[in-house]
């Protein structure tokens, strides 16, 4: 049985970078850094206002470079989900970075070894993807990883299983609600894309209900979608609308 739950806004951010790009998922760094400031400012003035809480997926350079410094400078953490052998591959963090990162205060998190869709996996696949990642990334860290998140935001009871079976204390989705797969609690986030501006997010952050019923709307039509295109169609027509980099 699928329950939805109430949970705290979490925000789903991917790179940044100092120019406008054609990729819907890069944000200038200036975006971000006026996202930080108006949830400071939130935070201080609006009772209605619920406090995101910052994700990353992949582990994108740029996490390191601008988004750490901006994060440092209102106090705030987040959690940066790492796939973990893009580490130390252009444009992606060094294993040195993520160290700083984490040492810094924030979480890290794995978002799997290789960025397969894990529905797709063999359950020797799984086990490696999910449970490998975790244990190399707590060698390389000495810290425990208790979060995991699902590239290309797919999953399944099996892959919910292969999480628990790994051990990890949470699972963030990219579906815009929290909710709960039988007896375990699957982190729902909101992916930020370029086109938000600061009084959209300000409607986000206060609980606007007609852009709540808006966004649960729009993710049924993706869904819709994902299941009449399938996933391979699917991942290529979002490629190309997303100007995702290759």
């Amino acid at each position: 049985m699928i329950q939805e739950n109430h949970e705290p806004l979490h925000l789903l951010y991917h790179s940044l970078s100092q120019q406008t790009t054609s990729h819907s998922y890069e944000l200038r760094s200036e975006s971000f850094e006026k996202h930080v400031r108006l949830f400071c400012e939130l935070s201080k003035g609006e009772e209605s206002a619920r406090m995101p809480k910052f994700t990353f997926d992949d582990g994108h350079a740029s996490n390191y470079e601008f988004a750490l410094p901006i994060l440092s400078s209102c106090a705030l953490s987040s959690i940066f989900f790492v796939t973990v052998n893009w580490i130390g591959t252009p444009r992606y963090m060094t294993w040195q970075q993520v160290r700083t990162i984490q040492s810094a205060g924030h979480e890290i998190g794995s978002h799997t070894l290789s960025h397969p869709l894990l529905t797709h996996c063999s359950d020797a696949e799984l086990a490696k993807e999910i449970g490998g990642s975790k244990e190399l990334l707590e060698n390389h860290l000495g810290a425990t990883v208790r979060s995991i998140s699902f590239p290309g935001g797919r999953y399944n009871r099996r892959v919910v299983e292969a999480c628990q079976k790994a051990a990890y204390a949470q699972i963030y989705t990219s579906d815009p609600y929290s909710r709960n797969i039988d007896d375990v609690s699957l982190t729902g986030r909101i992916s930020v894309h370029n086109s938000m501006d600061l009084r959209y997010l300000r409607d986000l952050i206060t609980n606007n209900k007609l852009l709540r019923l808006r966004m649960r709307a729009s993710f049924a039509t993706k869904q819709f979608a994902q299941r009449l295109l399938g996933d391979r169609w699917y991942w290529k027509l979002w490629r190309l609308i997303t100007h995702y980099p290759d």
